[in-house]
């Protein structure tokens, strides 16, 4: 699987991208925007879950790294999870790549995906008080 967007490309996440998995979760600006901290083992079975192929009966997160065109350079994740027929998708980003429209790029781009390949059609994100963006 590969989704592209005007600035972007997702790949499934793979056992290399822990490095970033475990950034996104452990930097300050992201927890203050998404959720709150977990401890290492939590964190580690959450990355596991995500390496599992994603298909359209499955119960656990799509997890697809987001990378810069031009650089390759991973600044994020994307993804989503289907319950009774919904998507929730999300995304977590570096912060040197806020304000920038990488998010709603990615998403735009993934529920573009699932609409065209997989015929989803309601989707729906969590946002956290506070987060503006």
């Amino acid at each position: 699987m590969n989704i592209r967007s005007e600035r972007l490309e997702m790949t499934p996440l793979t056992v290399d991208d822990w490095p970033l998995f475990y950034t996104l979760h452990n930097t300050p600006e992201v927890i203050a925007q998404c959720f709150d901290p977990v401890d290492d083992a939590v964190l580690q079975q959450k990355f596991q879950q995500r390496l599992v192929p994603w298909h359209k009966e499955a119960e656990h997160w799509q997890c697809l790294v987001i990378r810069q065109h031009d650089t390759g350079e991973a600044i994020g994740v994307t993804g989503m999870c289907l319950s009774q027929g919904r998507a929730e998708v999300g995304y977590l980003l570096l912060p040197d790549f806020y304000g920038q429209g990488y998010g709603t790029e990615s998403l735009q781009a993934l529920i573009n995906w699932a609409v065209s390949t997989q015929g989803i059609v309601s989707f729906k994100a969590a946002v956290t008080e506070g987060n503006v963006a």
